[in-house]
């Protein structure tokens, strides 16, 4: 699935991880702002039980725990696109190992590495049951490497996306970057003022939910490299939805 919504609804998404050295930070501003997200874990990190293997094995349950979606994002990072039918297989099996021995069930979704995906891939993993997960909005990039600079992005992103007619979506990130779990938290405080803004402009507000779900209806029997549809929300569930989130606006914004 793209990742994307018609309507202003937000997922945020992190890659690469777990880190021992950033992701238990991120965890931390997560629970202070009530933030559920799916991690898309090479698995290849927990492929181990001694050292840092184990530590990092011990994260990825806490990510659980604390009631965060797991998702895979390859056995080592490589891009599946490079690699023969068989090559990927094997990459799914070894992960899928990895999976089960450290949360005790397979994933179901997949970010592919670096984004790359063709026929061969998309039919591999659908085969597998997999629905592969793209995304919408990027605060991340060659030259941001501050917290300020990865809130700037962001918020940046949101006001273009407010301009198109799918403006929601998943965000992506990576926890094992400093700057994006400092980020986290100023990327949180912009959502609040942004609609603020948005408030007294009368406009739909942005609100970050939990459940990637949000996001896509299922493909069915479609082939495995046809976009699955974009979900909609039905005006009675928005209106509802949108109704909680000004009431919590109007008390921060003070209007």
């Amino acid at each position: 699935m793209h990742g994307r919504s018609h309507h202003r609804l937000l997922h945020f998404t992190f890659d690469d991880g777990p880190r021992i050295d950033t992701t238990p930070a991120l965890l931390d501003h997560l629970d202070e702002a009530d933030v559920r997200a799916t991690f898309f874990l090479v698995a290849r990190q927990l492929d181990g039980d001694r050292g840092r293997r184990a530590r990092q094995v011990s994260l990825a349950r806490e990510m659980v725990r604390r009631g965060h979606t797991i998702g895979l994002h390859g056995f080592d990072h490589s891009p599946l696109t490079e690699m023969s039918e068989h090559e990927i297989e094997d990459q799914i099996a070894r992960s899928e190992e990895v999976f089960e021995r450290t949360f005790g069930a397979r994933p179901w979704l997949f970010r592919p590495p670096y984004g790359r995906h063709n026929e061969k891939t998309d039919g591999v993993l659908s085969g597998h049951g997999y629905t592969q997960v793209l995304w919408a909005l990027n605060a991340e990039g060659r030259h941001i490497e501050t917290a300020e600079a990865v809130r700037d992005a962001f918020l940046s992103s949101l006001k273009r996306r407010e301009l198109t007619r799918r403006p929601g979506g998943f965000v992506i990130l990576h926890d094992t970057h400093p700057w994006v779990v400092d980020g986290f938290p100023l990327m949180h405080a912009a959502i609040e003022e942004r609609n603020c803004a948005l408030l007294a402009l009368g406009e739909e507000l942005w609100e970050v939910v939990d459940d990637p779900r949000l996001f896509h209806v299922p493909r069915g029997d479609a082939e495995a490299s046809e976009p699955t549809g974009v979900h909609s929300l039905s005006e009675g569930a928005l209106e509802a939805r949108q109704a909680r989130i000004r009431a919590r606006a109007r008390a921060r914004c003070g209007s």
